[in-house]
């Protein structure tokens, strides 16, 4: 796990079984990066516990020769029990620019449907990240961290070749300035993050597959699924995000370097947008998209209002929304695969965020009118939204669980997206786009 803002809390994601207890993100990057016994140092059939750090010199010899990448300046490593894991998820969490992208996350993601109004999303992910963290990496100090579920065995040497990867990419491709040119934007953050968390999950699988036996393998498994037995429930979006950014960007990755692309090539050139991770073709053709500016009538707002910064959905957010409120997967798929680019901006007042406003692009026309069709036919059954028939109403316009919602075509074929205590105030939204 690599810390980044926490946007995607660490659940437990054991759709394969070879996949450890996630080995997540980092967290001081917010928003926030911070291994398996080996058929190696000790038989799996001997009296005694392997030693760790003969273990973990031998993964990272291994990892080192799996990927051709030389380590840099030394390393520390240090194993957690679960107080210390836990004193350093605080500190970690108490960084003022974690804090600030969760509470991003946690007004928009709010405001939009996809977590209970009212969520404190800090506490929820100090608390699914101390059940879900196996190990987390941090490249300002080069300190890798591995928890202990018990004695060192095969789940915590798979959580260190996982994190050992993140080292290596680090050293070699500088990991914090790759988020600091993606800082803001939260889909080019997801797809970065499906880049480096998806070839460190490649990695680990490849360490795996070359070094575990089946009793190894077996105890990681079975190891992780223990663990995950003790993680928190969590909204869907948040399941969705971590299998996108671990297993998504695995498939991707494996795709990529069959494809014939070397390893450094794609750090050089990383994804920015999700659709390139979701549809290859869009990242191998060299596709890219311009930036969305929604221009805003500060003039036509509510006096009180204050403009929160540009932010963005993205492909994969849309997609998880519709299926949040009932289109079958994939159909939302194909609805929001259309998507060339985004910008939002959430709205305050008195420091509470109150509305949101965003601006979706499209490939075509009929793009747009296929989302608008398969979200308001969705809206429609869901017992959340009723359906809004008045004089001050746009067509498609419902009463969720965070105000009135409108999905409203504009004259360039663009959708906008509008969230507002009420009618009045998602019509003066409108009115503000320029």
């Amino acid at each position: 796990m690599r810390p980044r803002d926490q946007r995607f809390p660490l659940t437990a994601l054991l759709a394969a079984l070879t996949v450890t207890f996630l080995v997540a993100c980092d967290l001081d990057e917010a928003g926030p990066t911070p291994t398996l016994t080996p058929a190696t140092a000790t038989p799996a059939d001997a009296d005694t516990d392997p030693d760790p750090a003969e273990t973990l010199d031998l993964v990272a010899e291994r990892i080192e020769a799996l990927i051709d990448l030389e380590r840099g300046a030394d390393l520390e490593i240090s194993l957690l029990d679960d107080e210390a894991l836990a004193e350093l998820i605080a500190e970690l969490l108490a960084d003022p620019e974690s804090i600030e992208s969760i509470r991003r996350d946690q007004d928009f993601y709010a405001l939009f449907g996809l977590i209970r109004p009212h969520t404190d999303l800090l506490e929820l992910n100090e608390e699914m990240l101390n059940a879900g963290v196996a190990g987390l990496y941090r490249p300002e100090l080069d300190h890798l961290y591995i928890r202990l579920f018990g004695s060192f065995s095969s789940l915590e040497e798979a959580t260190a070749s996982h994190e050992y990867a993140h080292y290596l990419q680090d050293v070699h491709f500088d990991l914090d300035r790759m988020f600091d040119d993606d800082a803001g934007d939260r889909d080019a953050e997801l797809a970065l993050q499906a880049l480096i968390e998806g070839d460190a999950t490649y990695i680990q699988f490849q360490y795996v597959a070359e070094h575990f036996n089946a009793v190894q393998t077996f105890g990681m498994s079975f190891g992780g699924l223990m663990a995950a037995s003790e993680a928190p429930s969590v909204a869907y979006v948040f399941g969705r995000e971590t299998s996108f950014v671990y297993l998504g960007g695995q498939r991707w990755i494996d795709d990529m370097l069959w494809f014939g692309f070397e390893r450094g090539d794609l750090y050089a050139n990383p994804p920015r947008t999700t659709r390139e991770i979701l549809d290859q073709t869009t990242y191998t053709d060299g596709l890219r998209f311009d930036r969305v500016e929604l221009a805003l009538d500060f003039g036509a707002l509510p006096g009180d209002w204050t403009v929160g910064p540009r932010e963005t959905i993205g492909q994969l957010l849309l997609s998880i929304w519709l299926e949040e409120v009932g289109v079958r997967p994939s159909r939302a798929d194909d609805a929001a695969s259309g998507w060339t680019g985004d910008a939002l901006h959430v709205l305050h007042q008195d420091g509470e965020a109150v509305a949101f406003v965003a601006q979706v692009d499209w490939e075509a026309p009929a793009e747009a009118i296929e989302f608008t069709e398969a979200a308001s036919g969705a809206l429609d059954d869901d017992r959340r939204y009723e359906r809004q028939v008045c004089s001050g109403c746009a067509p498609g316009t419902w009463q969720g669980p965070a105000g009135i919602l409108t999905i409203h075509a504009l004259d360039t074929g663009s959708t906008l997206l509008v969230v507002a205590p009420s009618t009045d105030e998602v019509q003066q939204l409108i009115d503000a786009v320029r």
